[in-house]
């Protein structure tokens, strides 16, 4: 196949190694970034309830002095992180399908 337009092609492999490790450079620096802001998610996930267990706390005192179970007393707790988490996560999940389904193609 030629091209008349085209009178001379100069492939550069100095600029193409440059070109790889640019790239892996910013593929190692996204996957650092993605590090850092899941354990910045991690902290403020904790954080977050932490301070909602402790404004509990004295509710928690109550019901174990009136002989209530551990049980009972983590079943609030486990169903309130539960349905807010569901709630968020199967719509994430959803949207982080549909974008990777419709990548796939261009990806390829």
């Amino acid at each position: 196949m030629t091209f008349e337009e085209i009178e001379f092609v100069q492939l550069d492999y100095l600029w193409l190694k440059c070109l790889e490790v640019i790239l892996s450079l910013a593929n190692q620096l996204g996957g650092l970034l993605l590090l850092l802001v899941a354990i910045g998610l991690l902290v403020i996930i904790w954080n977050a309830i932490h301070v909602w267990v402790e404004s509990k706390r004295e509710e928690t005192r109550i019901i174990r002095q009136f002989g209530g179970a551990g049980s009972f007393i983590a079943g609030p707790f486990l169903y309130i992180g539960l349905y807010p988490g569901a709630a968020d996560g199967l719509p994430a999940c959803t949207l982080f399908m549909a974008v990777l389904s419709s990548l796939e193609i261009p990806v390829a």
